[in-house]
């Protein structure tokens, strides 16, 4: 089972996020900060990370959560998710759902990152 970590700072979002991935068969895990995120990457295997670009704190944002995750991990899958249509943000991201969501989009988008890391060639 993959485990995906949502971080919004938008509480219905994130518990409606919750509902329709795990019917998905997806473990998911909540963060509705970046501190909080933070540590869920420290303690948990995250398989794909669904980010919204702005959240209240002001010292990171989605890209820098980014930047973060790939220190840690090559396969982890980053997609944004925003309502902000910003084309330097979405730079190095595997994939951009703009808000609101189309959840057979989502699905599929998932399911076709994941494919592409699982059978992607190492990396040294």
């Amino acid at each position: 089972m993959h485990t995906i970590l949502i971080v919004d700072d938008n509480q219905d979002f994130l518990e409606v996020m919750q509902d329709l991935l795990s019917l998905e068969g997806y473990d998911v895990l909540l963060a509705p900060s970046m501190q909080e995120a933070l540590v869920l990457l420290d303690s948990r295997n995250i398989d794909v990370l669904l980010t919204d670009l702005r959240l209240p704190e002001n010292d990171m944002t989605g890209p820098t959560l980014l930047s973060v995750v790939r220190e840690k991990s090559l396969t982890t899958v980053c997609i944004l998710v925003s309502g902000w249509y910003d084309v330097s943000a979405h730079k190095g991201f595997d994939a951009y759902l703009p808000k609101p969501l189309c959840a057979p989009v989502m699905f599929k988008t998932i399911r076709e990152c994941l494919a592409s890391k699982t059978h992607a060639p190492e990396q040294s």
